[in-house]
């Protein structure tokens, strides 16, 4: 099944899947999954996370696996110092560099409302400093939480060893805040 955003025309435009309850386009009530399909063009997944700024309804984000680069989605960063209602965000299996994660924990900081990030198994691999400013931004992150099953809320690759478990420290202390 198709789902639709509202845009400021108050247009439907299909732009992927919706796999969580059944609920129309203009149901504010919906905490929906928005899931894209990989074939989805980039100007269609900008345009979404465009007016993904002001939705305070969509809580879940699932960008994996498209092939996506630092470029396309240069647009998140702005996205995330505004919007307040995404609670989680999956960029797993895309092209994203250290320095775009660098930018958008910083950006996360701004709200501390995301909760739960996926971004391990990247294209591309991060310097010890990117992966040390990577974690700094997450630790500095009280948003991001572990759950009580002992999986982490934040999934990126992180090499050096002192980098994973001060992410993990961070997890446990803002599942205790």
């Amino acid at each position: 099944m198709k789902m639709a955003i509202e845009d400021d025309r108050k247009s439907e435009k299909p732009i992927g899947k919706k796999i969580s309850r059944d609920a129309g386009p203009h149901d504010k009530s919906t905490k929906a999954e928005r899931l894209l399909e990989a074939r989805t063009p980039i100007p269609q997944i900008r345009r979404l996370l465009e007016a993904l700024a002001y939705n305070e309804h969509c809580e879940r984000l699932s960008l994996a696996n498209m092939g996506l680069s630092d470029n396309d989605l240069a647009i998140l960063m702005p996205v995330l110092e505004i919007n307040t209602g995404l609670k989680k965000l999956n960029l797993e299996t895309n092209y994203l560099s250290g320095d775009f994660f660098i930018k958008f924990f910083q950006a996360a900081l701004t709200n501390q409302t995301l909760e739960e990030v996926r971004a391990v198994n990247q294209g591309t691999s991060y310097t010890n400093l990117e992966e040390k400013e990577i974690v700094d931004g997450i630790v500095a992150n009280t948003g991001l939480t572990k759950r009580l099953r002992a999986l982490s809320q934040v999934s990126i690759n992180l090499r050096l060893q002192e980098d994973r478990q001060a992410v993990e420290k961070a997890m446990l202390r803002n599942g205790d805040l």
